[in-house]
């Protein structure tokens, strides 16, 4: 294993156990679909719910920014005035992006310093939908500079 290859595998381990962390966290504090069960839930529940959203929203953007050139490539068809356009675009949404993690209070829910947001309503779905979208495309970002970075000491990637 080279250091890209290790990097895609940690990557995938991690999303799989965030993705099965969410799944069951998800159950836990469910009072409908699996009352039966009696499970408890509760804050600590909740919690950990709130870590494993934001950690699988962070590592799937990875993800995709691991797959980035394959979207690239796709794009190599486009004039190259419209893949300059996108590039742009994307550049100015990963830095909003950045913004919208201090603002959306995404650091402090990856290490479980905060569960609840501190502004609570007052953005529209459409708005809270894009914002979202810009912080997935910083991480995305970062994920393709990531990538970047450890394939230049890789030679076959």
């Amino acid at each position: 294993y080279n250091i890209m290859r290790l990097a895609w595998t940690f990557l995938n381990i991690a999303l799989c156990v965030m993705f099965l962390t969410l799944i069951i966290s998800g159950i836990m504090i469910s009072r409908h679909l699996f009352d039966f069960l009696d499970l408890g839930g509760g804050l600590t529940a909740h919690k950990i719910h709130v870590f494993a959203a934001n950690w699988s929203l962070v590592l799937a953007a990875l993800h995709l920014g691991f797959h980035w050139d394959r979207l690239k490539a796709a794009l190599g068809a486009m004039a190259r005035i419209w893949r300059l356009v996108l590039s742009i675009f994307f550049a100015a949404l990963a830095v909003y992006g950045l913004a919208v993690c201090f603002e959306l209070d995404i650091w402090s829910k990856l290490f479980l310093q905060a569960t609840f947001s501190a502004k609570r309503g007052g953005s529209s779905l459409f708005a809270a939908t894009g914002n979202y979208f810009a912080a997935v495309c910083f991480f995305a970002a970062l994920g393709a500079l990531t990538k970047s970075v450890l394939a230049r000491g890789c030679k076959n990637v």
